[in-house]
């Protein structure tokens, strides 16, 4: 069974490291690409623009539907500054 989320967000990370962690984390569950794109369950990219930004350690998400991310997204938010909704 799958859960959907629909949601909207930045997080901006403290640390590179935690960044980094993130960033693979959602780059195994195929949630991201290996240029920073999030994408959707079809394997298209949501933006035009890359979702995550390395110089400034933050990592949006777009509106839009989710597939399974929510645990996550638990997993790393932790210590994190931003909203997600």
């Amino acid at each position: 069974m799958s859960i959907y989320l629909t949601m909207e967000g930045e997080f901006t990370f403290p640390s590179k490291e935690r960044y980094e962690a993130a960033i693979a984390l959602l780059q195994q569950g195929g949630w991201m690409d290996k240029d920073g794109f999030l994408l959707e369950e079809t394997g298209g990219r949501r933006n035009d623009e890359p979702d995550a930004t390395p110089d400034l350690l933050t990592i949006n998400f777009p509106y839009g539907l989710y597939r399974n991310i929510g645990s996550p997204i638990d997993s790393f938010k932790q210590g994190t500054t931003g909203l997600l909704v």
